[in-house]
């Protein structure tokens, strides 16, 4: 990656300021009534997807809404926490914005672990419905929407042979994707706490983004910003030159302060 040696550096340097950086454990719950909570959890993404329209439009009031009938149904979507996190931000209402970026941390593991779930069982149903395609049999066939009980002579065969084949692809790629906390989690903590005036936790939050995603602008402009609060001038500068190099608009009045 083409920054990947000045990321290391700074991740280095601000753990050598910091002292130990903090690291967010978490221990998997045991997962009881696995169907309801299956059920729930595809209940709760309809919410949360009219959510994510209304958030798009700059619909916040209704975002929330939304979002919030989304985490009562299933209080696990770390999704729905996270997107509520970023709505109160926007309100200014930072202890709330701070509570539902802590739940979605909390249960990024656990929701992802129930995805995970979910794809492998459809990925079975798809190969299911592969093999009696192939025989030509009657089948059930799990689309996008609702299943519906169909017949395929050999032209139709060939045609959902290729759609099935692109899906189990589809849920085998996403089955096999990892269960770490996104980066996104990581820096809407360390915007909120910056803003709680809470600015050593903040700062170990951009240095967890940093290790996951090392060209984040961002996280970069911010900890130079944390830095020059703290009167360390050289780190701030180091980071405000990093943010630039990965294609980040700094503030050019703090950059001539820092020259």
């Amino acid at each position: 990656m083409l920054f990947l040696k000045s990321s290391k550096s700074i991740v280095f340097l601000v753990t050598v300021l910091m002292g130990a950086v903090f690291l967010s454990g978490f221990e998997y719950r045991n997962m009881s009534d696995q169907k309801k909570m299956i059920r729930d959890y595809k209940l709760s993404e309809k919410y949360f997807k009219k959510g994510i329209n209304k958030f798009s439009k700059g619909n916040y009031t209704e975002a929330e809404k939304q979002m919030k009938k989304c985490v009562d149904i299933f209080p696990m979507q770390a999704d729905g926490h996270y997107y509520l996190s970023l709505i109160y931000y926007k309100e200014k209402n930072y202890p709330l914005a701070l509570e539902h970026v802590e739940k979605a941390k909390a249960n990024i593991h656990d929701l992802n672990q129930l995805k995970t779930h979910v794809l492998f069982a459809r990925n079975r149903e798809l190969k299911e419905y592969q093999k009696d395609l192939k025989d030509g049999k009657y089948v059930s066939y799990f689309g996008e929407n609702n299943p519906c009980m169909v017949k395929y002579g050999t032209q139709i065969s060939e045609q959902k042979a290729a759609e099935v084949e692109l899906l189990i692809g589809k849920t085998s790629n996403t089955a096999e994707t990892g269960i770490d906390i996104p980066a996104n989690y990581f820096y809407a903590h360390g915007n909120i706490l910056f803003k709680l005036k809470r600015y050593k936790e903040s700062i170990r939050q951009y240095v967890e983004v940093i290790r996951r995603d090392p060209n984040h602008g961002g996280a970069y402009n911010n900890l130079a910003n944390l830095f020059y609060l703290a009167g360390k001038k050289d780190a701030a500068s180091l980071c405000l030159n990093q943010a630039e190099a990965c294609g980040f608009k700094v503030d050019p009045r703090f950059k001539k302060v820092l020259e």
